[in-house]
C-alpha cells in the first residue's frame, strides 16, 4: 500500500494543469481527492468523478469562500492530510502601465490568498498524523518575468511565506515536498 493511500488531499485549481496533473496522480495512489475550481465547473466535476474526488467551487480571494470550502472538504472527507496549492492568477503587468489596483489584485491573488488557505486549512492539517502543505511556487519569484511586475512580486512574497512556514510552522512544509511536488509534475 502506498504511503499516500486513503490520505485526505485538496488541490487547488485541481481541474486544469499543473494542478490537474496532481490531483490524477494522487489519486492514482490511492489519496481521497478534492479538486477545487474557481471557474469551469464542468472540467472540475468531471474529473472529480473520474476519481470519485469532490470538486469544490471557491474564489481563494474571499474568505468566507475559503472558510466554506474547507469545511465543505472536512465533512465530505473526514479530515485533511495533505493540502496542495497549485491555484494562481496571471496577468501580464508591465511597468509603464501597472496601476496599483494591478498589483493589489495580483499580491490577493498570487500571496495572500494562499496564505490565507494555509491558515484556514492549519487546524486540520494538525489535527492529521502527517499533515502536509505543498504550495506551488514560480520562477517569477526568484527572477522576474519582464512585463509581469505584479506576479512576479506576488510570486516573491509567497517563496517568503512559504520560507517562514518551514521555519515556524507544526505542519511540515518541507523542501522535500517540493521535490515531491516536482517529481509528480513531471511523473
Amino acid at each position: 500500500m502506498h504511503p499516500l493511500a486513503d490520505r485526505r488531499v485538496l488541490v487547488t485549481g485541481g481541474h486544469k494543469r499543473l494542478g490537474r496533473a496532481v490531483a490524477r496522480h494522487l489519486a492514482g495512489l490511492g489519496a481521497r481527492v478534492a479538486i477545487h475550481y474557481r471557474h469551469d465547473a464542468k472540467l472540475a466535476e468531471d474529473l472529480a468523478r473520474d476519481l470519485g474526488g469532490l470538486a469544490i467551487g471557491a474564489e481563494l480571494t474571499d474568505p468566507a469562500e475559503v472558510s466554506r470550502m474547507v469545511a465543505e472538504v472536512e465533512r465530505h472527507l473526514g479530515g485533511l492530510d495533505l493540502l496542495v496549492g497549485s491555484a494562481a492568477s496571471w496577468q501580464a503587468t508591465d511597468l509603464a502601465t501597472a496601476t496599483a489596483e494591478d498589483v493589489d489584485a495580483a499580491l490577493h491573488a498570487n500571496a495572500r490568498a494562499p496564505v490565507d488557505l494555509v491558515l484556514r486549512c492549519r487546524p486540520h492539517l494538525e489535527a492529521s498524523p502527517d499533515g502536509r502543505v505543498v504550495v506551488f511556487g514560480d520562477l517569477a519569484g526568484v527572477t522576474p518575468f519582464r512585463g509581469h511586475l505584479a506576479h512576479s512580486m506576488a510570486k516573491s512574497a509567497l517563496h517568503a511565506a512559504v520560507r517562514e512556514w518551514f521555519d515556524a510552522c507544526d505542519v511540515i512544509v518541507s523542501p522535500k515536498a517540493w521535490v515531491d511536488a516536482l517529481l509528480i509534475a513531471n511523473g
